[in-house]
């Protein structure tokens, strides 16, 4: 875990994504989902079950060249 202080002042924590952030990224996910035209899916229509996120969050940190990190802010 790293803590970084913006330009704007703004504390930002930067770690690992575990399985217990599934949940947190899905409903993220859902959300800016419809705030962007770059994604593959749009509000609402992040699809992925709760139980296959955790894994493929779990399968893609035992990977030895792949990491997921997420970016905090309060």
């Amino acid at each position: 875990m790293r803590k970084i202080i913006l330009k704007n002042n703004i504390e930002v924590t930067v770690r690992r994504a575990t399985k217990d952030d599934a949940q947190n990224m899905i409903d993220f996910y859902n959300v800016v989902g419809g705030e962007t035209d770059f994604l593959s899916f749009g509000a609402n229509e992040f699809k992925r079950d709760l139980r296959e996120y955790e894994e493929y969050i779990t399968a893609t940190s035992n990977e030895q060249n792949s990491i997921m990190l997420l970016a905090l802010i309060d």
